[in-house]
């Protein structure tokens, strides 16, 4: 704890600067408020720019060069015409649509001295980027982040139990899948399947997922995407703001809460961001029965200051996770014959009443993340060099000890339970120099290092192993200068070098490794952008990842399953092709996405014929091995405005992953899914919102999965019900939100085959939500 607090200390002196890029585009149309044709020669008023902008024929719109925060925007069509007042939040995706009333209004005499702004060079992006909605975030608020991930179409969850998700895109899940926080890799023991990111979702108010050239700024391991997280942005206007949550749910009895305040100096030139959250759960519950053991408790904190002087911008920031969960009890078992038995029955052998306390089997997790950032400008305003350095421990401890005799609880209280206990500290240091070189031609180049330690103590499972990292990456992006030009060039390359150094004891013999892996991938993206209604990028390239510190060594009981590793295999390697199409309009948009995915070197994680007899009982036993493989699949979100307050939203995902060898389908894949919904958003008196939304998740049954231990299926499709209801009243500070949601309405009976505990238990029945809101 000395050393990471003398890097805070370090930190904080070293701060000089905090930036942003101001390459962001704002694309809307105007519509009439009654008829909904568009609204050409509309003015769009950025009061903060005191920039005036108009709609074309079609009623739309775009204005580019706009930087990260919010805007006061005024839209109207002509003096005396009642404007429409709306902050503007960027960046912003998609298109957003304002409606216009004709009637007269004594508030556009200030427009008179606003300069009237033409055209700007299109900003393009040649990277598919999707982004949870604000409204997604609100509803979630105390949420786990995986269930705040997953409402993003093409995104689901691998989760251990109910508290433990791990985010899946495309159908891959683990180390295929990077987790950026505060612009530096996420650190944990990630490779790990019941390994959920240690990541506080208070702290952030923005969560995107990247695929495409840019993804390869962040590793080439990024094979699945990118998880961004973008910090709380600090507004301008005040000294003092704030927001404080609270919530209760039903299952589990969870008490959750958290406040977040920022400020910023008179000059504007320091900014401070502070923010606690506690979270507690009891022992959860499916429509019949509890499950037993999955109480979990959870402390989030963080800190950060920000300087953003004339020349140089930086920030530091500290941020401490702490999470015990339960490990479900009826995952351990004794022998072969209960573990089948368990499998069979409908219900679990153990079920205990409600309780707060967390038994053994038990996962604990602390997290202590630094990051320090910046920025500094050189001669051409659009060049700039970026530093950051990060310091991470991961703390985390498995008690595997479970009794199901009360003497033999007696009997082995007097002993210390057994468990992992397992300290990985990670540095990383990343520059990266963004640069015009020419009109047409901007990009970046950069280099990447991490240096990570391991150390395992108490029970074997992984050795303990030194990492040494480097990537260097060059990416550049051609953009015409024409204000009509419809198509756009990126491409990128990146050679990566690591070095993996192992020892420790297995077997009660000394063992030491030394693996180095070397590799150079490249992308090439093309945007096809004939107007403001429809584009579509094409990207094609190849990927590799290194094999993971539990691919290779691994070898004993993890949470509740067994884990064999394969020290010979290789680092996975894949090309791929990626073709992603949006189209919006007046009243439906649309965006798909296609991909495919060949490996050459596909690091397999596969059931084992029979389960394993350990100290710890009979456990589902899973082993590495190496394959070629075929990823394939599809991601859709569809939405269909009725009128200004009804609209129709429809999601889907279909995956398919086959093993080329063996000709068999992989597992652990997503089962095909499509969640619609009915959004229903009013504006009510005094500028308060209602908005309800009624949705329902589909999913089919994975017919495609191996079946496992010779006669374990993967479990039926199922559909679910849920509601969502949020009131924002409007008051002279700031928004009180008033949430009610309903997850599982109909206490729908189910299990997932994502689910790694689907042999023993059902999912969660009916989870009612009441959470309270209020920015100030």
């Amino acid at each position: 704890m000395s050393l990471i607090f003398r890097l805070l200390l370090f930190s904080f002196l070293s701060v000089n600067a905090f930036s942003q890029e101001c390459t962001n585009s704002y694309i809307g149309i105007i519509l009439d408020d009654h008829d909904l044709s568009p609204v050409t020669s509309a003015k769009i008023v950025f009061k903060d720019l005191n920039k005036t902008f108009s709609t074309n024929n079609n009623g739309t719109f775009k204005i580019d060069n706009l930087c990260e925060g919010n805007y006061n925007a005024l839209f109207y069509h002509h003096i005396g015409c009642e404007p429409v007042k709306k902050t503007i939040k960027i960046p912003f995706n998609g298109v957003d649509t304002i409606y216009l009333e004709h009637h007269y209004s004594d508030e556009i005499a200030e427009l008179n001295e606003i300069t009237i702004v033409g055209t700007h060079r299109h900003n393009t992006n040649l990277q598919s980027i999707e982004s949870v909605s604000p409204l997604e975030l609100k509803i979630n608020t105390g949420s786990n982040f995986g269930d705040i991930i997953k409402t993003i179409a093409g995104v689901s969850t691998l989760t251990s139990g109910a508290s433990i998700q791990k985010p899946v895109i495309r159908g891959m899940y683990g180390n295929r899948v990077l987790t950026i926080v505060d612009n530096v890799r996420l650190e944990g023991q990630q490779w790990g399947n019941e390994h959920a990111p240690e990541i506080n979702p208070y702290t952030f108010d923005k969560i995107e997922i990247i695929k495409g050239a840019d993804a390869l700024s962040y590793g080439a391991d990024a094979i699945g995407g990118v998880i961004l997280t973008n910090m709380s942005y600090i507004p301008h206007n005040k000294t003092l703001n704030g927001m404080a949550n609270l919530g209760y749910a039903t299952n589990g009895n969870q008490l959750f809460g958290n406040l977040k305040l920022t400020g910023r100096s008179s000059n504007n030139k320091w900014a401070w961001l502070t923010q606690g959250a506690y979270k507690k759960g009891g022992t959860l519950s499916s429509p019949t029965y509890n499950l037993s053991n999955t109480a979990m408790n959870e402390i989030n904190t963080g800190f950060a200051l920000f300087y953003e002087g004339e020349k140089y911008k930086s920030h530091i920031n500290y941020a401490y996770y702490h999470t015990s969960n339960g490990i479900l009890s009826a995952a351990h078992v004794e022998d072969i014959d209960e573990f089948y038995e368990a499998i069979e029955n409908k219900q679990p052998s153990i079920v205990e009443k409600f309780t707060y306390k967390i038994n053994e089997p038990q996962l604990q997790t602390r997290h202590h993340l630094i990051t320090w950032n910046n920025d500094i400008p050189l001669k051409k305003p659009t060049d700039f060099i970026n530093f950051n350095y990060s310091f991470q421990l991961n703390q985390r401890k498995e008690i595997h000890h479970h009794e199901h005799e009360e003497e033999e609880h007696e009997e082995e209280s007097q002993h210390e339970s057994e468990g992992i206990e397992m300290n990985l500290i990670t540095n990383q240091f990343t520059i990266k120099y963004h640069h015009s070189w020419h009109k047409q031609l901007e990009g970046n180049i950069g280099v990447n290092y991490i240096y990570q330690s391991n150390q395992t103590k108490e029970e074997y499972f992984i050795p303990n192993y030194l990492k040494n990292a480097t990537g260097i990456y060059w990416i550049e992006t051609w953009q015409p200068i024409r204000d009509n030009s419809k198509h756009f060039l990126s491409s990128g390359i990146r050679f990566d070098y690591s070095r993996l150094d192992v020892s420790g004891i297995q077997n009660e013999t000394f063992n030491r490794y030394q693996n180095n892996y070397s590799n150079l991938v490249g992308t090439i993206a093309y945007n096809y952008r004939p107007n403001h209604h429809f584009e579509l990028i094409t990207t094609i390239g190849n990927t590799y990842r290194t094999p993971t510190i539990n691919e290779l060594f691994s070898n004993g009981a993890h949470d509740a399953i067994y884990s064999k590793g394969n020290s010979t295999i290789t680092s996975e390697k894949a090309i791929y092709a990626n073709i992603h199409s949006r189209y919006s309009s007046v009243r439906w948009n649309l965006t798909i996405d296609i991909y495919s995915y060949y490996f050459w070197n596909y690091i397999a994680f596969q059931a084992m014929n029979t389960p394993i007899i350990t100290d710890h009982g009979a456990l589902p036993s899973f082993e590495y091995t190496q394959t070629k493989a075929n990823y394939s699949g599809i991601d859709l979100f569809f939405d269909y405005k009725f009128t200004k307050w009804l609209t129709f939203q429809l999601k889907g995902s279909l995956v398919r992953a086959f093993d080329l060898n063996s000709y068999q389908h992989l597992s652990y894949i997503p089962a095909d899914r499509l969640q619609p919904a009915l959004k229903f958003s009013t504006e009510l008196k005094n500028k308060d919102q209602f908005t309800a939304i009624i949705g329902s998740t589909l999913v089919n049954k994975q017919y495609k999965a191996p079946i496992e231990y010779g006669f374990v299926e993967a479990p039926k499709g199922y559909a679910l019900l849920d509601l969502s209801i949020v009131y924002s009243l409007n008051y002279n500070k700031g928004i009180i939100d008033f949430i009610v949601k309903i997850d599982n309405l109909l206490n729908t009976q189910y299990r997932d085959y994502m689910n790694r505990y689907r042999y023993f238990a059902n999912e969660l029945g009916r989870t009612v939500s009441f959470k309270l809101g209020i920015s100030f």
